[in-house]
């Protein structure tokens, strides 16, 4: 019988010690966390400063060239139509997706849309 809390005593004793050391590696781990979302934060950050610069540029270069930007919601439904768009919607289903009329979709993404005619003859040796 005293052998065995004796053993148990050793145990106890034992995973007391790997518990402190376990403590100290959570500390570092947390430091190390803490540093990693820090440096997240300083990216995200950046990222969007330079998008607002972007922006700005565009605004400044649309200005001096003459060129009317329209409104923003003018803006943001041809984004959204060009997106649609450029990840392979047909205009039949982007007009559909946005309930506007096929002619309208055509209408707006017509500048953005590269027919199967355009751009080939150079290359074909014409």
């Amino acid at each position: 019988m005293l052998v065995t809390i004796i053993i148990l005593l050793v145990i106890a004793i034992g995973l007391l010690v790997v518990s402190m050391f376990k403590s100290g590696n959570t500390e570092k781990e947390d430091e190390r966390m803490e540093a990693l979302k820090i440096s997240f934060l300083e990216e995200v950050q950046q990222v969007q400063q330079e998008i607002r610069n972007v922006e700005l540029d565009l605004q400044l270069l649309a200005k001096d060239a003459g060129v009317d930007l329209g409104s923003e919601r003018e803006r943001k439904i041809k984004r959204d139509l060009l997106d649609l768009y450029k990840r392979g919607y047909s205009m039949e289903g982007i007009a559909n997706e946005k309930r506007l009329p096929k002619e309208d979709v055509e209408n707006l993404l017509s500048p953005y849309v590269r027919t199967k005619n355009e751009g080939g003859k150079v290359a074909n040796g014409i």
